[in-house]
């Protein structure tokens, strides 16, 4: 197993993926709201592509 892979496969790599899982789902219900992208839009909207940053790098 190479040093990368041992990496992205430990467990706090794994816990940290599926934190951003779930707070990207809460991100996207916020983005549900009129209110809060009224309020906050542009910090939820910085938030999700953030989150897509994280499982971009992932996927790479």
């Amino acid at each position: 197993m190479s040093f990368l892979q041992r990496i992205l496969e430990s467990a706090h790599i794994r816990n940290f993926i599926t934190g951003v899982i779930l707070f990207n789902a809460l991100i996207l219900g916020l983005e549900t709201s009129q209110i809060v992208m009224a309020k906050a839009g542009s910090v939820v909207e910085f938030l999700d592509r953030a989150c897509l940053t994280v499982f971009v790098v992932e996927l790479v």
